[in-house]
């Protein structure tokens, strides 16, 4: 990992973002960038007129509060003896801007906060986690608030598809040197007749049994104790959720599947619910969708959904 990019609003709640992001610098060696946004300033429409815009001077009011606040959370985050950082301020609509910024700096890494009370924290919270996710070209790390290590207990969700097997690579390599992942597979349920429930099953079993195994080699974690395999039955996000809880994981990996437009909105339920509900830090990694390919669904995005930025 040579770079890492790490978004913040300068709350509370995106302290643990940057302690980890800085954690993960000081273990990899990576460069460690700080950006912010100010999202577009609302308009509001007066009577026999265009749209009121908002004065000059009061955007760059809010441009020095945001850089203020920003630079307070990098004093108050660092230990004794941290390189300093600067802070990179940037316009829009923050998951948009944040991606795009991710590939020009050709960063290796996103992490964010996840902000779930005040309005201001949702700016850099899951939605915006996940709409980084879906245009990024690398993973994204969405921090839990009170955050202040690297994670020890991950839990891995795999569908065997590439997005996922990257995920669990990634995963790994954020563990502390003594961590323990679990590579987990959920098998989903169907409705059979009992009989035939029994064999599809067992024959399910037999083959995600080898998938499990083949994505653990895939990401060079097929020998040693730091990688168990786990095979679970039912709701994919609900099971792996309780699963989380009940081993106490600090980070839950699970891919993001790709950039067609119809995926990004049904698809990707299982992602969303994870990050959602999740207690604990959630990584989303990408597919392999290419920078051409992620613009055609873009534009394409844009006649289907109108009003989408």
């Amino acid at each position: 990992m040579q770079r890492i990019l790490v978004a913040t609003h300068g709350r509370s709640t995106a302290d643990g973002a940057l302690r980890v992001a800085r954690a993960l610098a000081d273990c990899t060696g990576a460069v460690l960038d700080v950006v912010t946004v100010l999202p577009p300033l609302p308009t509001y429409e007066a009577p026999r007129s265009s749209a009121f815009l908002w004065h000059p001077d009061l955007r760059r009011a809010c441009e020095e509060d945001l850089l203020t606040r920003v630079r307070a959370q990098i004093d108050r985050t660092a230990d004794d003896g941290a390189q300093p950082l600067n802070v990179t301020l940037l316009s829009e609509h923050p998951a948009r801007v944040i991606a795009l910024e991710a590939e020009r700096r050709k960063a290796d890494l996103v992490v964010l906060g996840i902000g779930k009370h005040a309005p201001a924290d949702r700016v850099f919270g899951g939605e915006i986690a996940l709409e980084v996710a879906r245009w990024c070209p690398v993973p994204v790390l969405a921090v839990a608030p009170g955050t202040t290590t690297l994670p020890r207990r991950a839990v891995a969700a795999t569908d065997f598809s590439r997005s996922s097997v990257y995920a669990t690579r990634t995963a790994l390599e954020l563990l502390d040197p003594g961590g323990r992942l679990s590579l987990v597979h959920v098998c989903p349920d169907v409705e059979l007749p009992p009989q035939a429930l029994s064999e599809w099953r067992t024959h399910y079993r037999q083959i995600s049994t080898a998938f499990l195994a083949r994505a653990a080699h895939d990401v060079g974690a097929n020998g040693g104790d730091r990688v168990e395999l786990v095979q679970l039955t039912g709701d994919p996000a609900r099971e792996i959720l309780a699963f989380a809880k009940r081993v106490g994981a600090d980070l839950i990996a699970t891919g993001s599947h790709g950039y067609q437009v119809v995926e990004r909105i049904l698809i990707g339920s299982v992602a969303t619910k994870l990050l959602r509900a999740s207690h604990c830090s959630v990584l989303l990694a990408p597919s392999s969708a290419t920078a051409v390919e992620r613009d055609i669904a873009l534009r394409t995005e844009r006649v289907m959904l109108p009003g989408v930025p």
